[in-house]
């Protein structure tokens, strides 16, 4: 028998009770999709421009609008941006004041302005007011590109379609649609959504990052999408996700299925809304399930985390709380001989595991915003926070005693400098940019030991002409865990032996670990279309890196979260480079990979990073 335990960690209720208020504004678009009708457009083809923003169309093309305007022509284009559309070739209109022939007629949706070019005896233009056809302005100055259609000799469409329904100034539903490519249609898509508001919040995502991600977003209204991604990545090869966006104009929830396709699957959910002008909170809810296509799990884990933000006039604080829970599904069949009578463990078969951790910790937090030390241009803001991490299957043991519970407060600044100009102000060529910033934090914990952060960091950059720019850098991180009187008890010296050859170095580390990091990069960029990059870092740690003696950190499996984020044991020399260019106007490619001076069998990195964007 299989129980799925945490069903409805604190972030999935917030976020249920986040999505009320979602749904019940999900149909009301925002006041400027009231003033302008939505188009129905219709033609033998249709042809999307992705960098530009236009809408093409020609033969028998016709236009209904919902306040009962239709308009037929030979040709139509519309600019999705300046929210304008002209219809030209053999043109009439019907509205409710009777029928209008012409040779072209422009709608300038923002202004109430339809511009017309009546098939009279002699020349003459009309204005439609407010779509008033029965009291046209005639004579009147029209704008000079009122009937120009846009250039497209250099441009190719991003999808064909036979139709479009269009929004002004919200989304556009393309029917029919085929995607193109090089002005060739690839691939039937059926159903195509775009959409160019100004809700940002429509643009948030819970995926994780692919090398390729091919997006078909087949249905959407104002306030949400529903797509399907196409993606690749060098652990799950090609697969498809769902992603599913719900937003208004003051908040978000964004659920997917990532990968869908496989037997490891994510759920995530993930939230944000302002409660206040000056108060937020956004929820991250995972699960992570063993299951073949959507049957019953064989095992899985969660993950949730709730984050409020209140601002202040001189500082925020923020309340932040998060739960793991490793072991979800629970089965109870006959015991495992080694597991001894009436055993349970999480999990059946191959995922069957006997970790039963589930953490959970909160802090309280306040940051202070920028100030300036006394008149100077430095900077600095502070912080303090307490909180707690508990785990009944315990946390940590010293000193003979058992600690599920810890509690922490801690106390850290940060110091920055404005950028510093070096160098000839009369010749900016010759300009050198000083920047630098300390951070130090100390946490002190229930367990008798305290912990140091420090960080500093100083960089001098330049530029060269338009196309290269030239930087170096230099960083110090240091990390101290200092117990009090028990340093040799949680550190306990030792010489590690790593294919029969010693290592002395490592018995003086006792807990306090330094890093020091000495960069030097270069990005070359001879057209929007592509750069170039460069980076070649000296790393001189403490302790020292020997090859094999520190393992490359792992993902905190399965949330994908890497544990550090200064590591032991990186190769002393490695130099990266990245490629960028475009291959299309919606479509980036970007190549990197590593080289580590032969550092033990480290040579070059396993494979080249490739990222495909649109």
């Amino acid at each position: 028998m299989n129980k799925l335990q945490h069903l409805a960690p604190p972030a999935a209720i917030l976020t249920l009770a986040l999505l009320l208020p979602l749904a019940a504004r999900a149909d009301q678009a925002p006041s400027s999709s009231l003033a302008t009708p939505t188009i129905r457009l219709h033609a033998d083809h249709v042809a999307f421009y992705y960098d530009r923003f236009l809408v093409e169309a020609d033969g028998n093309v016709r236009i209904t609008t919902s306040d009962g305007i239709t308009m037929t022509g030979d040709a139509f284009s519309m600019d999705l941006r300046l929210n304008r559309f002209l219809l030209a070739g053999s043109v009439s209109v019907a509205s409710r004041s009777g029928m209008q022939t012409g040779a072209a007629v422009s709608d300038f949706l923002d202004y109430g302005r339809i511009y017309f070019i009546p098939i009279l005896s002699e020349p003459d233009r009309w204005t439609f007011l407010d779509n008033d056809f029965a009291h046209p302005a005639k004579g009147r100055e029209m704008p000079g590109d009122a009937f120009a259609f846009p250039d497209l000799s250099k441009n190719q469409p991003y999808l064909r379609a036979n139709g479009a329904s269009i929004v002004p100034r919200q989304f556009v539903n393309f029917h029919d649609s085929v995607l193109a490519f090089a002005g060739r249609g690839i691939a039937p898509m059926g159903p195509y959504y775009i959409n160019f508001s100004t809700n940002r919040y429509l643009a948030e995502n819970s995926l994780t990052g692919a090398t390729f991600d091919g997006t078909w977003q087949l249905a959407g209204s104002p306030n949400t999408i529903s797509a399907i991604h196409f993606r690749y990545d060098p652990t799950n090869k090609a697969y498809a996700s769902f992603e599913q966006h719900v937003a208004n104009s003051r908040g978000y929830a964004v659920f997917s299925v990532n990968p869908a396709t496989e037997d490891s699957k994510f759920y995530n959910l993930v939230t944000g809304y302002a409660l206040t002008d000056r108060l937020q909170v956004q929820t991250f809810t995972q699960y992570h399930l063993q299951q073949f296509g959507f049957s019953e799990p064989l095992g899985g884990q969660d993950v949730s985390n709730v984050l409020l933000t209140q601002a202040f006039p001189e500082s925020s604080l923020q309340f932040d709380f998060e739960q793991y829970n490793l072991c979800n599904i629970s089965v109870y069949p006959d015991p495992v001989p080694s597991d001894g009578p009436g055993a349970t463990y999480c999990g059946v078969g191959q995922f069957r595991i006997t970790n039963y951790t589930h953490p959970s910790q909160m802090t309280l937090g306040v940051t202070s915003f920028d100030h300036h030390i006394a008149k100077t241009p430095v900077v600095f803001r502070w912080r303090y926070g307490i909180g707690n991490i508990h785990d009944a299957y315990t946390l940590q043991n010293f000193g003979n005693t058992n600690y599920d519970t810890i509690w922490n407060h801690y106390v850290g600044a940060t110091i920055f400098s404005p950028t510093i100009r070096l160098g000839s102000r009369e010749d900016s060529q010759k300009l050198y940019f000083l920047n630098a910033a300390i951070d130090s934090q100390r946490t002190w914990y229930s367990v008798p030991h305290h912990v140091d952060v420090t960080d500093g960091i100083a960089s001098l950059s330049r530029t060269y002409g338009p196309k290269l720019s030239v930087y170096l850098s230099y960083e110090v991180h240091q990390v101290g865990d200092y117990y009090n009187g028990g340093q040799q008890l949680v550190y306990t010296p030792y010489v590690p032996i790593i294919n029969g050859t010693t290592y002395p170095s490592y018995a003086a580390f006792q807990g306090i670990a330094t890093f020091r990091t000495l960069s030097l990069g270069a990005t070359f960029t001879p057209s929007p279309d592509f750069s170039l990059a460069l980076l070649a870092r000296r790393h001189r740690d403490f302790p020292i890196a020997e090859p094999g003696e520190f393992p490359s950190p792992a993902p905190n499996y399965p949330f994908n979260t890497v544990l550090y984020s200064n590591t032991l044991g990186e190769p002393p020399y490695d130099i990266t480079g990245d490629i960028r260019f475009r291959v299309s106007p919606t479509l980036a490619v970007d190549i990197q990979r590593s080289y580590f001076f032969n550092f033990g069998n480290q040579r070059w990195s396993p494979s080249f990073n490739v990222q495909v964007s649109q």
